[in-house]
Parts: C-alpha cells; structure tokens; sequence
C-alpha cells in the first residue's frame, strides 16, 4: 500500500503544470502592440501615415490600406476592444475651413472601416484637427506629406481593468 501511495505522489508530481491563461488586459495590450500601437497618457495610439493612407487633397483609403484596417479591427474585436477615436490631420496649404472638412472626411473614412469590420457605430468617433497637430514641419514636401494623416486611438478605459 505505501509503495502505491508513493507511486501514486510520483506520477502527480511529474505531471507538467499548464501556465495561468495571461489575463484579459495582458491579450490586450499585446495586441495593440502587435498591431503597432503605442501607449501614450489616455490610451494607445496608432498613426496611419501618408504613405500607406491618403495622398494630397484626398481623404479616400487605398484597398491595400482599408484590408489591412479590417484586419486590424478584427483583431482588436477578438479581445475585446470596442471603442476606437479617429483623428484626421493635413498639411497646411488651403485654407483652414477646408482643411478641417478635409480631416474629418478621413478621419470618417478610417471610422467607417472600424464599423464596417464589427464595431458598433456609436463607439466609433472621427474628428478632425485640420493642421492643428503637426508631426513635421509643413515646409517641406515630406513634412507636409508625414502631416497628412489619421491617428486611431483606444481610450484607455476601454481596456479590461487589470
């Protein structure tokens, strides 16, 4: 009887343990990450640069653009993460008034992929910032074009509490 009791001790101790599943926050943050978003003070950011979204005077997505937000929506569904912020920026040539039409119009053209890809409409925003924020400097051709963009925000309280 005491050989099976140690026999017995002995199986379960080699037995492999399973790591604790990493939790709800921890999916999260690393698919942000993965997807190429930074933390930032309110959330976590991801800017779409020109290169790869919008070209001068336009605020229509590229198909390669829009498959790659669907994707990146879905993901984000996948654990999750419901309410995104799209802010749409410019360069500064125009006027003003046109360029905050401008910025919103793709701002809405990112958002609309978000609610295309699952995303309840109401947990989607577009604004537009016009030339309000600029990353580079708007006196030169590729500053203008590093200008004309749209950033994708998760508010940090859209997380799962950790």
């Amino acid at each position: 009887m005491l050989l099976f009791i140690v026999a017995l001790l002995g199986a379960c101790a080699t037995r492999p343990v399973a790591p604790p599943e990493p939790s709800l926050r921890t999916q999260q943050e690393t698919v942000l990450r993965n997807l190429g978003f930074a933390e930032v003070e309110d959330g976590w950011l991801m800017t779409i640069a020109e290169p790869i979204s919008f070209d001068f005077n336009e605020a229509q997505l590229r198909d390669s653009l829009r498959n790659e937000l669907l994707q990146s929506a879905r993901s984000l569904l996948e654990v999750r993460i419901t309410q995104v912020q799209c802010e749409g920026h410019t360069d500064n040539l125009g006027a003003r008034d046109y360029n905050a039409t401008l910025s919103l119009a793709r701002g809405r053209a990112v958002a609309d992929v978000f609610v295309e890809a699952g995303f309840v409409a109401e947990n989607v925003s577009a604004i537009g910032h016009a030339w309000d924020y600029p990353v580079e400097s708007n006196d030169t051709r590729e500053g203008r074009a590093a200008n004309r963009r749209v950033n994708v925000i998760v508010p940090m309280q859209s997380l799962s509490t950790p």
